[in-house]
């Protein structure tokens, strides 16, 4: 090989080991950009569903009235792992005790809030 291919040959292999060594770090760098989001996304849905689990336990809390004719406000909280959850209901007894009817409202320490209503009919 004449000393002027040699040239050109190591010149092409260095510009060829620089473009691969930097798509290299680019592809790296956007791979740990795309796990490091994945995981503030995971975060963020840990957060959501702990403080959900913490108003369930909030609205399972909720006591009811036992007597036939009697009605209850009443409040609860609960707390999963860090996350808070806070419960609002009303619920009563028909008079003739048949029914029972209840609606609740939550709020969790992530902002959201959930509600629910209920009716149940019993009899001996």
């Amino acid at each position: 090989m004449r000393e002027s291919e040699l040239q050109t040959l190591n010149k092409a292999n260095g510009y060829t080991d620089t473009q691969v060594t930097e798509s290299l770090s680019q592809s790296r760098q956007y791979t740990d950009q795309r796990v490091n989001a994945l995981e503030n996304e995971f975060r963020n849905e840990r957060r959501d569903t702990r403080a959900a689990i913490a108003s369930a336990i909030a609205v399972a809390s909720l006591p009811q009235p036992t007597y036939a004719g009697a009605n209850m406000f009443s409040v609860a909280g609960g707390t999963w792992r860090g996350q808070q959850g806070f419960a609002v209901g009303f619920s009563g007894v028909t008079e003739d005790n048949r029914f029972i009817y209840k609606a609740s409202g939550t709020a969790s320490s992530q902002g959201d809030v959930s509600g629910g209503v209920a009716i149940g009919w019993q009899w001996k």
